[in-house]
C-alpha cells in the first residue's frame, strides 16, 4: 500500500488471522485453513474458496513467511502453476520450486517474476551460491530465458532480467538492505507497481520497483548507522522515494 496499491488482501492461516488483522487496519484479510504447524494447509485449495479470494484481483504476491511445511509447499506449487494472475514469487515460494524450476514452464500466467537472493537462486538451479555470484548477470538472464520468467536477482547491484534478453542493473540501495524482511518489502513494491502499470513493459516496471526500494533505503538511513535499518522503515520511505523520483523527472522537462 505504501507503493500505491489501492486495495490489498492478505490471505493468511486462520490461526494467526487476529494478529495479522490487528497489525495493519488498512489491509483486507482472508482466512485459510492451517496445518498443525500453523502454515497454510493444502486443503485451502479444496472447493472454490481460494478461487474466490483471487477473483477480482490484479496481481498475486506469494512466498514471504509461508514456511516450508510439505503441504504449504505443495499448495504454492499448485497456485503458481494454475493462477492466470501476474505473479511475484519470493522467499518460501521460491523454496517450493528448489531443484524443480522447469515446473515454471507449466504455468497458466503470462507473467511471472521471481525475486531470489543468490542462495535461493542457487537452490532453484541446483548449484552453489558461489557459482551464482561468479556470474550473476549470465545466471539471471539464462534462467529468465529457460523458464520464460522475469528474474530479480537481489544483492549488491540487483539485476533484472527478462525472457526477451533485456537486463537492468540497479545501483540504488545500501548495506542496510542486507537484513531479513527487506526482500519481502520488495515483493510488495513490485506487486503494487505491476498492479498500477501493467505488463506491457514488465521489465521496466520491475526495474522501477528495484530502484524505489533502494532509494527508500538510502533516504531513511541518512544520518544513521546502516546496521539498524528496519524493513518496515524501508516500506514507510517508499512514498518519499517516489516523490523524489517524480521531482527529478519534472526537472528534466
Amino acid at each position: 500500500m505504501r507503493s500505491g496499491a489501492g486495495l490489498v488482501t492478505i490471505a493468511t492461516p486462520d490461526i494467526v488471522l487476529p494478529q495479522v488483522a490487528a497489525g495493519q487496519p488498512e489491509y483486507m484479510i482472508e482466512s485459510l485453513e492451517s496445518t498443525d504447524e500453523g502454515t497454510i494447509a493444502f486443503s485451502s485449495l479444496e472447493g472454490n474458496s481460494f478461487e474466490e479470494i483471487l477473483k477480482g484481483k490484479t496481481v498475486l504476491g506469494i512466498g514471504p513467511g509461508l514456511g516450508t511445511h510439505s503441504e504449504t509447499q505443495k499448495l504454492i506449487r499448485n497456485v503458481v502453476r494454475e493462477t492466470s494472475l501476474p505473479t511475484i514469487l519470493d522467499a518460501d515460494g521460491l523454496n517450493a520450486f528448489a531443484g524443480s524450476g522447469d515446473l515454471f514452464r507449466e504455468r497458466q500466467s503470462k507473467f511471472l517474476a521471481l525475486t531470489p537472493h543468490p542462495g535461493e537462486m542457487g537452490r532453484l538451479l541446483g548449484i552453489s551460491t558461489l557459482a551464482i555470484q561468479a556470474d550473476r548477470l549470465v545466471m539471471a538472464l539464462d534462467a529468465a530465458r529457460r523458464w520464460n520468467a522475469h528474474f530479480v536477482l537481489k544483492g549488491y547491484h540487483s539485476i533484472v532480467a527478462s525472457p526477451d534478453g533485456q537486463t537492468f542493473v540497479s545501483t540504488a540501495g545500501n548495506a542496510g538492505l542486507a537484513k531479513g524482511g527487506t526482500g519481502d518489502v520488495l515483493t510488495g513494491i513490485l506487486a503494487a507497481l505491476i498492479a498500477q502499470f501493467g505488463l506491457d513493459d514488465g521489465a521496466r516496471v520491475l526495474s522501477l520497483g528495484v530502484y524505489l526500494h533502494g532509494l527508500a533505503a538510502e533516504l531513511v538511513s541518512r544520518g544513521a548507522d546502516l546496521s539498524g535499518l528496519l524493513a518496515g522503515e524501508v516500506a514507510d520511505a517508499v512514498p518519499h522515494a517516489r516523490m523524489r523520483l517524480l521531482e527529478e523527472l519534472r526537472q528534466l522537462d
